[in-house]
């Protein structure tokens, strides 16, 4: 990879890092009891994990190709409805969440999904 798309790629990782350590994480560290913590921690690191996978399709596309974009953008909307969820369940309620938690999933699984279909 080469010296410009590193700082392409770090800065296409720096909305998912600031969605969840900045949103999601401080406002559910202290709400977890018991074993909810470690369960809810090992998922959100899962979580991080697949949002950095797809930084081993760069080989395959060039960072500002489709492919790469649906696919980034649809991880991106995974994380982000993540930490509205994360939000809803353990600091307070949030108008119409549900709402914005399904739209983000939803949109979120189809931008990854269609972009794996266009790598083909």
């Amino acid at each position: 990879m080469k010296r410009s798309q590193r700082e392409i790629v770090c800065s296409l990782l720096v909305p998912v890092l600031v969605i969840f350590l900045l949103y999601a994480f401080p406002r559910i560290n202290g709400r977890m009891k018991g074993k909810e913590k470690p369960v809810t921690m090992i998922y959100d690191a899962v979580l991080l994990l697949m949002a950095l996978a797809m930084l081993f399709r760069l080989p395959l596309v060039e960072i500002l190709d489709p492919r790469f974009l649906y696919v980034w953008i649809g991880a991106l909307l995974f994380v982000l409805a993540d930490a509205i969820l994360s939000v809803e369940s353990f600091q307070k309620r949030i108008d119409r969440g549900m709402v914005c938690i399904m739209s983000t999933y939803a949109i979120g699984q189809f931008f990854i999904v269609y972009g794996l279909i266009l790598l083909g």
